[in-house]
């Protein structure tokens, strides 16, 4: 190629000769040739050589050419020579997303001729920022890419539900619009988006700041009437909060409806008494110092009030007035009643719903005064009261009461079957008696009075609503009432007595440390239990239990019938308890039925004994079937029992640990291997784990009962 390029240049400078020749046999150069006019590199630099001729008239020329312009990236061999010269051109590297070009001159005398060198950009992608920081409201995050080449875009799984493309804006250099949402919660958020075309990317983070924490309420105050009604509380928050309600027994928190996180209701019970009243409930986060409050302001009720001089004669007070006692919603007596008076109350006023009898001069209310009771709902107590007797409000229509603080006992079914919403024990009263508020479905929570010894047998049993029992600090309770009737179980009809059985909607209770007795079904049916504590330096000695097994005929084959009646009996909540230190006796049943896994004794046990019971039914041909029922049997879940703080057990009563097919750790801190009834620890997990004291491991391997465990070793 070369050679014909030289060969054609060579023919031009002849023609030109013979055409132009001078007669002065002088030379000049008239035009200045390049073998490659414009050079092209790629971005990554290199080398190129071009080749310089003369166009001349005459002999050669000696006139040299020289060479101008051009830029540092671009460096030529020479700048300077003569005819036939090779010049060689370096060029560095592009970095630059841009395309560069540079010119040289050769210039001979008064001829010249141009170079043109172009080097092409390198790929390239870059964004303007890798980091946009937003607030906690969101918005729109522009991104500005400048790239040569096609691209991509990428959001990281993890911020996907927060971080939206939203469009590319054109402009001169490409932007990409991302949604941002807002971020309701006060930690702030870190999430990135990756800008990608093969193996070049940018990663930009996107860091959105967390909300100020807050709570608030849409309304500040609430105004209701006497009647009472249920409020609607709308709180705004991104923090969590604790509720706190004023310590009346007016306002509480439903715990009825389905609400949102966002809403709370409470029950503004009826005020029976003339004077208004307001309470604050707060919404509070300690951990940000926030806080928030809301008032209820509620009317007092407007009474007719009617003063009875001599008893028996409210009914013709009533006419004395001119009152219709059709009429009448709300009425006050004060003075002196009779049960002729109480009787006139309960059936010649339909419509009464409000009554104030706290002036009432009276120690005692007619027996069954307002046994079902279908009128008055709402009552205020004579201040001279001493008891409330037996069956008083039993299946009437009441809903709130104020008792007052000279009533010293609740009497049997008291309250048994009525609408009873809110109640507050007056701090005197010592007993509550067998059935008081038993059935009592619309009852919600119950404050225990630190006088009270004891709680009767069924005196709560049933209230399906009851969430919350709290006892006063320094509670004189010495036993939480239950039993059984065994004589009604063989006709089929089961019956228990525990004081808060089936009582199913609660969850957690704290028993006092003066309780010494936890009688059989105590706690009987309480499905939702889930937490059962006692309080510190318990002295609880006993926790029953008891059970009715029976066929009701003598043939074999004929259905056999077992009733459990222990004090936490069928809590299927119930997956865990550590026994206080007090405890000797633990009698048969006593858990049977329960969710436990995990049982632990405190240390320094006085534990003496583990009760339980068989039954044996002989059949035709000397068969026979035996049905074990220990305190802790078939307990399915059952995996480990904690007894190493137990160092005075003196015996396991048959079937005490009964069909545990889950237990895989049992530890006892007694030295001498406990007697053991038939079958204590009958089916056991083949990998069960006994551990025993130091020292004492062969004694427990050759131990009646205790053989069963596979292995057996030293308390770690």
């Amino acid at each position: 190629m070369k050679k014909l390029f030289l060969f054609a240049l060579f023919a031009m400078i002849i023609c030109s000769c013979s055409e132009n020749d001078t007669d002065d046999g002088s030379a000049s150069v008239r035009g200045i040739y390049l073998s490659i006019s414009d050079l092209t590199f790629e971005s990554k630099g290199g080398t190129e050589a071009i080749w310089l001729y003369y166009d001349y008239i005459g002999t050669l020329p000696d006139t040299q050419w020289k060479l101008t312009g051009g830029d540092s990236w671009c460096t030529p061999s020479k700048t300077s020579g003569g005819n036939e010269d090779q010049i060689v051109f370096k060029v560095a590297e592009n970095n630059d997303p841009d395309e560069r070009n540079t010119t040289f001159t050769f210039t001979c005398g008064i001829v010249t001729t141009k170079l043109v060198v172009t080097q092409k950009q390198k790929d390239a992608l870059t964004v303007t920022s890798s980091k946009i920081e937003m607030d906690a409201t969101g918005g729109v995050a522009d991104i500005e890419v400048k790239a040569n080449i096609k691209f991509e875009y990428e959001i990281a799984r993890e911020c996907r539900d927060w971080i939206t493309y939203k469009e590319t804006r054109a402009m001169q250099a490409a932007t990409l619009a991302f949604d941002i949402a807002q971020n309701t919660s006060m930690e702030k958020r870190e999430g990135t988006i990756i800008i990608s075309s093969g193996e070049l990317s940018e990663t930009i983070t996107i860091i959105q700041a967390g909300e100020t924490p807050m709570i608030a309420v849409t309304q500040n105050k609430y105004d209701v009437s006497s009647d009472g009604e249920t409020i609607e509380i709308e709180i705004k928050s991104n923090v969590e909060f604790e509720i706190t309600k004023p310590t009346v027994n007016w306002i509480e928190e439903s715990k009825t409806r389905t609400i949102t996180s966002d809403k709370k209701y409470f029950t503004i019970y009826a005020n029976s008494t003339t004077q208004p009243r307001t309470g604050e409930i707060e919404f509070a986060n300690a951990v940000h110092n926030l806080s928030t409050k809301v008032t209820i302001n509620q009317a007092a009720v407007s009474y007719t009030t009617v003063h009875v001089s001599q008893k028996g004669t409210l009914e013709s007070e009533l006419v004395n007035k001119g009152l219709d006692n059709n009429s009448l919603v709300s009425l006050k007596v004060t003075g002196e009643l009779n049960d002729e008076d109480f009787l006139s109350i309960k059936l010649i006023m339909p419509n009464l719903k409000n009554l104030d009898i706290a002036e009432v001069n009276i120690a005692e209310l007619p027996t069954k005064a307002f046994y079902e009771s279908k009128n008055v709902e709402n009552i205020i107590l004579p201040i001279t009261l001493t008891t409330i007797g037996t069956e008083m409000f039993a299946r009437s229509n009441l809903r709130t009461i104020i008792i007052p603080n000279s009533v010293t006992e609740i009497g049997r079914s008291a309250f048994q079957f009525s609408k009873l919403t809110s109640i507050k024990i007056p701090t005197n009263v010592k007993t509550i008696g067998t059935d008081a508020f038993s059935y009592c479905y619309s009852l919600t929570s119950i404050n225990i009075p630190a006088n009270v010894e004891t709680i009767g047998k069924s005196a709560f049993q049933g209230c399906s609503k009851l969430t919350t029992v709290t006892f006063e600090k320094k509670s004189n309770l010495k036993t939480i009432g239950g039993g059984y009737n065994s004589s009604l179980a063989y006709t089929g009809n089961p019956s228990y007595d525990g004081a808060f059985s089936d009582c199913v909607s609660l969850t957690t209770i704290e028993i006092p440390a003066s309780v010494e007795t936890i009688e059989s079904a105590a706690f009987k049916g309480c499905a939702a239990l889930s937490a059962v504590t006692f309080e510190k330096n318990s002295r609880l000695k006993i926790i029953k239990g008891g059970s009715v097994s029976y066929k009701n005929d003598s043939y074999w084959e004929s259905p056999y019938y077992h009733y459990s009646y222990g004090a936490f009996s069928d809590c299927a909540s119930l997956t865990s308890i550590e026994i206080p230190a007090s405890v000797e006796i633990i009698e048969t049943e006593a858990f049977y039925g329960s969710g436990l896994i995990t049982v632990t004794f405190e240390q320094n046990s006085q534990l003496k004994t583990i009760g339980g019971k068989y039954i044996h039914y002989s059949g035709p041909n000397s068969s026979y079937r035996e049905y074990y029922y220990g305190a802790f049997s078939e307990l399915k879940n059952l995996t480990t029992v904690d007894m190493s703080g137990c160092a005075q057990v003196e015996l396991l009563e048959t079937g005490a640990f009964y069909y545990n097919p889950a237990l895989q750790l049992f530890k006892i801190g007694t030295t001498t291997p406990p007697a053991c009834g038939n079958k204590a620890f009958y089916y056991l997990n083949s990998n069960a784990v006994l551990q025993v004291p130091a020292g004492c491991a062969t004694a427990y391997k050759t131990a009646s009962g205790w053989n069963g465990f596979a292995t057996v070793s030293v308390i770690k």
